[in-house]
Order: C-alpha cells, then structure tokens, then sequence
C-alpha cells in the first residue's frame, strides 16, 4: 500500500507526515520545491517579507536574507521527511481514477493505494481590460528593484500585507477596493482603525467603493482607471483579489468542483485537504491534512469544522477568533467589551498600542475577540484557548500573570 501526496504546501507536508509516522509508505509530488506555494511563494515569503522590510531598506539584502531563511526552512523540511524515508520528487501529476499520470508516465494504483490531494489555489485574475499588464503578490520576489509607486488592487489580507510590504521599502502605495472599506472580513471597527493606521502612519491612499476597470501600459508607465473616473499612474499594478481552487490535472469528475464527503473523501480512495477544498490559511490547511491522513491510512474520523484563530501578520497585527460582532443577530445575548491597549501599563513602557474586542455571552464566557496589536497574533491564541474550554471572565479575573505582561488586561475587564 502507498500513500500518494499530490502537493507539497502546508496540508501535503502535513498529510505526509501523519501517514509516514502511521507506517505507511509515502511518496510525495509538487511541480515546484518541497513547501509549495507556502513556503516558496506565498504564505511564508510575505510573512518574512513584512518583518525584513521594517527593520531593512536595502531591497537586494532583503531578498538575499529571504532566500536564506527560505532555504533554511525547507533544509529542515527535508531532513524530517528524509528521517521518516518519505521520497519526494518536483514532477507534476495529472489524476484520473485508476491512475497517476506523472510527467509522461502512469502509475497504475492498486486497490489499496491512496491519494491525498493537496493541489492548493492559484491567483484570480482580475476581469478587467488590460489584466495583462497586472501582476500577482508573488511577483515581488522577482523584482530587482523596488517600484516608486504601485497600485494595490483589493484591500482583504493579502492586498493589505504588500501595501505595508512596499510601503516599508519606500514606495507610494495606491489600495483601490470595490467594497465599502478595506479588510471587509472584519468589524468595522477593527477595519477602520487599521484603514486610519494605513493613512496616518504609511501615508498609503487608499480607493473604496470603486471597481478597476482598465490598466494601460505607456512603456515602463501603467496608468490604472477606475469606475468613479479615478486615474492613478504608477510603475507597477498587483492584483490581490483573491485565490480559487487549483483543479488543473485533476479528472476525476465530470464537472470542475470538488466532491467530498464528511471524511474528506471520494470514493475512499482519494482525499482532499488544503485550499483546494477552501482552507484558505494555513493552520486550517494544516488540520484538514492531518484528517486526511488519518483517514487515508484507516482511521475514519470525520472532520468538523472548529473554531479557527488567524492571524494578518502585518505590523501591528490584526488577529480574531471565534463569532465577530458583525455576524451576531440578537445582540442582547451579548456583551462586548472595547479595550484601548494603549492605555495598558506594558503598552505604555514598551511602546505597543492597539485595540481588543472580546465579546461575551450571557454567562460571561468569552466567544470571540479580535485584535489589533504586535502581540496580536498570541493575544488572540491566549484567548482561543479560553473560548475552547468555556472558561467564564471571573475565573480569568483570578489569573495572575507575570508583570508586566500584555494578558494583564484580561484580568481587568469588569463584570
């Protein structure tokens, strides 16, 4: 019996290392390094990215220092791949139901065989005259000099990560969104806090209510309209609208999405994790790679959607969990609490700043909370635990941590 990995990012690697440490044998497949598009492209590089950029201007060091640390993480992938003798080989699969095209060759599968598919997303282009002239996120680690101006088309994570990217490194930055404000997967009062931050502190423009509808290129020149007769000129245009699933190469269906069923399963034989099946960040592609991998080696447990903590991983940090105030219908099962974090002690002697909203039930049990701080991303983790295993506000009151430390305002929030 062989466990095929079809993709190499987050859930592929996870998938992999769950089922090698079952005792199965793996062989794992991705058209570009070990890592994917998450280590190689994406996920990874912009993380590394934002935290260079606010601390090093020199964009040819900066890229040198990427490659290294990149590098160095998949070394390290590698070697635990290697020490559970999972085989790895950059080839591109197609999938068909009796079995792998790899390259030029097929791989008839036995019965017992499975197939973990981790196929990931690709970028959506934008339907706009000129799209050929937009460039994709990852397109920034092929430049060899950072552009003067550039324009930002979509203001939800990712478009917001490369505007402090570029912003960082010295270049006029233009966000142009079609929705009413930026980061529309938040409440409003985290998006406008951050959309005041962009303004005040990166002096980025920001467009919304406005779709794009042409880029022109003039020579090195793009020149970027809107529907409200917005003109903006700039030397380079990204697109960050959004990414769908990538179903190239997969010809088990007679129509282009993906069937599954409670165990991440078709036909028992081949599973799904990751974006193709709509993780969309990477602790939850993770996850869904772990149960994929239970059940392709004879476990058989279903996978539950759970709550789920992310993190935006600009400077400072916008991180939620749990339900948001924007999605509650009877507000009068709730309670929500509005926490200045420049105001706590920490914040003050270490210059932090920003903004925590926890919201509580009718029992005082935390249900949700968002964030916007540099210690956001374990703010908001501290406080997944606490919705996890129901812990009421009065026995967090009796916590006492160390001092000073940014959890002493959870023991400060009245009742």
């Amino acid at each position: 019996m062989v466990i095929y990995v079809l993709g190499a990012g987050i859930a592929g690697l996870e998938a992999s290392i769950v089922s090698a440490e079952r005792g199965f044998k793996v062989i794992i497949f991705d058209k570009l390094n070990i890592g994917g598009n998450y280590l190689n492209l994406t996920c990874i590089p912009s993380k590394i990215l934002i935290e260079l950029s606010s601390k090093i201007k020199n964009f040819y060091l900066i890229k040198k220092m990427l490659n290294e640390k990149i590098n160095h993480a998949r070394s390290y992938y590698e070697r635990l791949l290697s020490n559970l003798d999972i085989k790895f080989y950059k080839k591109e699969v197609k999938i068909y139901k009796e079995y792998l095209k790899i390259e030029n060759e097929k791989v008839f599968l036995d019965n017992e065989d499975r197939v973990i598919i981790c196929f990931g997303s690709r970028p959506m282009t934008p339907n706009i005259l000129g799209n050929e002239n937009v460039l994709h996120s990852y397109s920034i680690l092929e430049f060899d000099e950072i552009p003067n101006k550039v324009a930002i088309i979509g203001a939800g994570p990712e478009g917001i990560e490369m505007a402090e990217i570029f912003s960082n490194l010295g270049s006029k930055v233009f966000i142009i969104e079609q929705k009413d404000r930026i980061l529309s997967i938040e409440d409003e009062d985290i998006s406008f806090y951050y959309h005041n931050y962009l303004i005040n502190n990166k002096k980025i423009e920001i467009y919304t209510s406005q779709r794009v509808i042409k880029v022109e290129k003039n020579n090195r020149e793009h020149i970027l309209k809107t529907d409200k007769n917005i003109e903006i000129k700039c030397d380079s245009v990204i697109s960050c609208i959004g990414w769908k699933p990538n179903l190239e190469g997969i010809y088990l269906f007679n129509h282009g999405s993906i069937q599954h069923d409670e165990f991440l399963s078709y036909n028992k034989k081949f599973f799904f994790a990751g974006d193709i099946i709509g993780a969309g960040i990477a602790n939850l592609a993770k996850y869904q790679g772990k149960i994929a991998a239970l059940n392709a080696t004879g476990e058989y447990c279903k996978y539950e959607k759970r709550i789920i903590p992310y993190t935006i991983f600009t400077q400072p940090q916008i991180s939620s969990v749990g339900i948001k105030e924007k999605d509650i219908i009877d507000k009068n099962k709730y309670r929500i609490v509005k926490i200045n974090l420049n105001e706590d002690i920490r914040n003050i002697l270490f210059d932090d700043y920003g903004y925590l909203k926890i919201i509580l039930d009718k029992e005082n049990i935390i249900r949700g909370a968002s964030c916007i701080s540099n210690r956001a991303n374990e703010i908001i983790n501290f406080i997944y635990y606490f919705i996890i295993k129901n812990i009421n506000i009065q026995e967090i009151n009796s916590y006492i941590f160390s001092h000073p430390s940014i959890y002493n305002i959870l023991t400060e929030i009245k009742i």
